[in-house]
């Protein structure tokens, strides 16, 4: 069983790394994180893989009572790109302006998430995702 679900206590601010052994555990941790995300005047943003079509499906579905861009589900290579040498700032970048886009839309709180294995093929080694995702 998931950690998710035995402590669904997380809360705006908690910056939590996961680690997953299959696909199906990760599918459970996300669909979690989605679902506790979406409370009133809180918007959820996931970032995914490229290949992850039937995921971020299966997240979609598992939301049915999202407002319209309550949740938001961003696939690498489909409107979220970063590569070459400022990738850790596009990232960055990107992130602000998904937090400026969801005050400006009244949204009071915003949940990230990422499966973050895309990472690589943007050309981010081991190191520079620790040292980007430490707060």
């Amino acid at each position: 069983m998931s950690e998710w679900r035995e402590n669904p206590s997380w809360r705006l601010g908690d910056h939590v790394s996961v680690t997953y052994a299959a696909d199906d555990e990760c599918r459970d941790l996300l669909t979690g994180f989605v679902t506790t995300g979406l409370r009133p005047g809180q918007r959820v943003v996931v970032f995914l893989d490229a290949d992850d079509v039937d995921l971020a499906r299966h997240l979609t579905e598992a939301a049915p009572a999202a407002a319209p861009g309550q949740l938001m589900v961003l696939r690498h290579g489909t409107g979220f790109d970063v590569s070459g040498p400022t990738r850790v700032q596009q990232m960055l970048d990107g992130l602000t302006a998904v937090r400026d886009q969801s005050y400006a839309e009244n949204y009071q709180g915003l949940f990230v998430a990422g499966k973050m294995t895309w990472t690589l093929r943007a050309g981010f080694d081991t190191p520079s995702c620790w040292s980007t995702s430490r707060p």
